[in-house]
């Protein structure tokens, strides 16, 4: 189930989702799912919009930080068809429907025109330093494509194989972050996500890993046929900071 906002600039991507939508009111971002646990945000900006957002760190100094408090992984949507100006690199826009009607028009701010440099260039800061994966669309009807094919991504178990997935994964009962204890066990040796959960109701807080805790007994961190005892040695080990090297 796709997570609509019922906001004006959004609902309406429910109707073109169709039955796999359903409207509410986010916090954050214009959609949410999530798929293995995985909590997704999405934020879809239409162009001048983006643009605005540039000029004005909107989206940089308050919906970034917000959407990742509440989402494993952010993506930003920008609607719309522009290009740099083929004379002056300008950044336009295309306002009709292409190969139809209409024309290119410049991105202005007041009498300032913006380059599409200069806007791919933010994009890229919002990328690579502000953590959204950002994406492109040309219509409405676009961004509810690319919205399905994302939350049909994600819904794959196959993914869980790659690294990256462990240190994003959640748990799958809601759209919430997995705690602060559930992340530290993960890290232990032979622990990893899924056998993190077994032991986050066994050792109390995250306590467990202070200098002047009481250590845990052996059989405290066995899972059968997952955890024996020369593993438990192991976790305990880093716990109290030791490492094998």
């Amino acid at each position: 189930m796709l997570l609509v906002d019922d906001r004006t600039g959004s609902k309406h991507y429910a109707a073109l989702i169709g039955d796999q939508a359903m409207i509410t009111r986010l916090e954050s971002g214009d959609i949410a799912f999530e798929g293995n646990g995985i909590t997704v945000g999405v934020e879809v900006k239409k162009i001048l919009d983006a643009v605005n957002c540039m000029y004005s760190g909107r989206l940089a100094d308050y919906q970034i930080p917000l959407m990742k408090q509440q989402y494993d992984v952010c993506y930003l949507i920008v609607e719309g068809i522009w290009r740099p100006d083929p004379e002056s690199g300008v950044l336009q826009y295309y306002k009709g429907e292409l190969g139809k009607w209409g024309k290119w028009i410049d991105v202005a701010s007041g009498r300032k025109r913006l380059m599409a440099s200069s806007f791919e260039l933010w994009l890229s800061t919002m990328e690579n330093l502000g953590g959204l994966r950002v994406r492109s669309a040309i219509s409405p009807e676009t961004t509810a494509s690319l919205l399905m094919s994302l939350y049909q991504w994600w819904q794959r178990d196959g993914h869980r194989s790659f690294a990256v997935m462990q240190e994003l994964t959640g748990d799958a009962a809601v759209l919430s972050r997995p705690t602060m204890l559930r992340r530290m066990l993960a890290l232990l040796p032979h622990v990893g996500w899924e056998r993190s959960k077994d032991l986050q109701q066994r050792v109390g807080g995250v306590q467990f890993i202070r200098k002047d805790r009481k250590p845990m007994e052996e059989h405290d961190w066995y899972i059968e046929r997952e955890i024996a005892a020369k593993s438990a040695a192991d976790i305990e080990k880093a716990c109290d900071g030791e490492t094998d090297s």
